[in-house]
């Protein structure tokens, strides 16, 4: 299963990131502006161990952003894995992010988020979230956490994210730095894992902002298998693999 667990996100800059600058492909934020924020459409692909796509799958989804008030932000997603030009499974979700802490004397910017999914695998899952903020200078680092509980059998009780990110500012809207994501960390004491193992992946991210309100980012990450175990995918009982790859790119528009 791709994982979606707990993410804690600690952001290192001067200027905390505006609505219309979410440069990560793998951090959220519940920081924004009142209304329809901004409408992301993204794809991704990458190697079967990597995700849930065939050899030549790809992924394809869009997330609506929409904050009622600064601190406030309800997320809906929708995507579908595509293989052989045929679409092969769809999944969608709605989560909440609420900023708590955002004083200039507290030395973080600290949110909190609970969500709804259905994920690629026909299952409904609970997602808890955490995200923590902090800034120095022009560089940024961002760490994040997302804990999902699946409501259903064979299944982990929970699946776990942690993850980071860090981005510095080249110019106005361009950031270049890296991300890193640290899936089914369960693996790390559970021999028999359901999704095959922890893994993680880490990679070069980039954002750069075509106009006032446009925008594009993107991820190349390698996916490093820290622990491996035999895991059912589809009904078979197959062997995890070794090092894989996923590549993710998003388009954004902000209001």
């Amino acid at each position: 299963m791709r994982s979606a667990a707990l993410l804690l996100t600690l952001v290192l800059s001067g200027a905390a990131l505006g609505a219309s600058e979410q440069p990560y492909l793998y951090q959220r934020s519940a920081f924004g502006a009142d209304g329809l924020e901004r409408v992301e459409i993204d794809g991704a692909f990458g190697s079967r161990d990597a995700s849930l796509f065939g050899e030549a799958g790809y992924e394809q989804g869009m997330r609506l952003c929409y904050g009622v008030g600064s601190r406030l932000t309800v997320e809906l997603w929708g995507g579908s894995l595509l293989h052989a030009g045929e679409r092969e499974r769809v999944a969608g979700a709605v989560e909440l992010l609420a900023g708590v802490l955002d004083e200039p004397e507290a030395p973080i910017r600290l949110s909190l988020g609970v969500g709804v999914a259905r994920d690629f695998r026909d299952a409904t899952v609970v997602r808890l979230r955490g995200i923590a903020t902090r800034g120095l200078g022009s560089s940024e680092l961002s760490l994040n956490g997302l804990a999902e509980i699946p409501l259903g059998a064979d299944r982990d009780r929970v699946d776990l994210v942690v993850g980071g990110a860090y981005m510095t500012s080249l110019r106005p809207g361009l950031r270049l730095g890296a991300e890193l994501l640290t899936r089914d960390i369960e693996g790390l004491w559970d021999p028999n894992e359901a999704e095959g193992g922890a893994r993680l992946a880490f990679g070069p991210s980039g954002w750069l902002a075509l106009g006032d309100q446009v925008g594009v980012k993107a991820n190349v990450g390698a996916v490093l298998p820290l622990t491996q175990n035999p895991y059912r995918r589809d009904g078979t009982l197959v062997e995890s693999t070794g090092a894989a790859f996923l590549v993710r790119m998003a388009m954004l528009y902000s209001f």
